[in-house]
């Protein structure tokens, strides 16, 4: 039977730039559980980049696609970090996402996410959203460093669980 395992908790209560979440150590999969996300300004994205050893790796060599599944071939579509589209912002704009991770702390294979996401919009419309995406580079990850463009995160509480089986 399978089950969760919680790996590692970590919170914002107060504005800070970026939030670095660990505690991948198998090539299980792990989800991130992501609650009640808030930037310190209207209009903006929470972003994520993957971590090696807890440090955040750079490059452009994130590719995703949002909206739709089956995106087929996106290698042409790289980026520096996988933007997790939400358009968070103050007051009673928030978001809460569920993010599978794959192949994270495999040395053979690439890491990849699928990503669902529901959240409530700076201007108070209700949006949801489907990302996928690779990390196209072969190398064992422990975790994600999450961040907001152009803004702080306000608020936030981020769950890592191993799924076991």
């Amino acid at each position: 039977m399978s089950q969760f395992i919680l790996r590692n908790t970590a919170s914002v209560t107060s504005s800070t730039g970026t939030l670095t979440v660990t505690g991948m150590q198998s090539n299980n999969p792990h989800i991130f559980v992501i609650s009640n996300t808030r930037s310190t300004v209207p209009n903006r994205n929470l972003q994520m980049q993957v971590t090696a050893n807890g440090t955040a790796q750079t490059g452009n060599v994130y590719t995703s696609a949002t909206d739709r599944i089956g995106s087929g071939n996106i290698s042409g579509n790289t980026s520096t970090n996988w933007l997790i589209p939400n358009f968070i912002g103050t007051g009673v704009s928030n978001a809460n996402a569920i993010l599978w991770c794959y192949n994270f702390f495999s040395t053979s294979a690439k890491s990849h996410f699928t990503y669902e996401e529901s959240s409530t919009s700076y201007s108070g419309g209700l949006m949801s959203h489907q990302t996928s995406g690779r990390y196209d580079t072969t190398q064992r990850n422990d975790g994600l460093h999450f961040f907001i463009g152009s803004s702080n995160i306000l608020s936030t509480e981020i769950r890592l669980y191993e799924l076991i089986r």
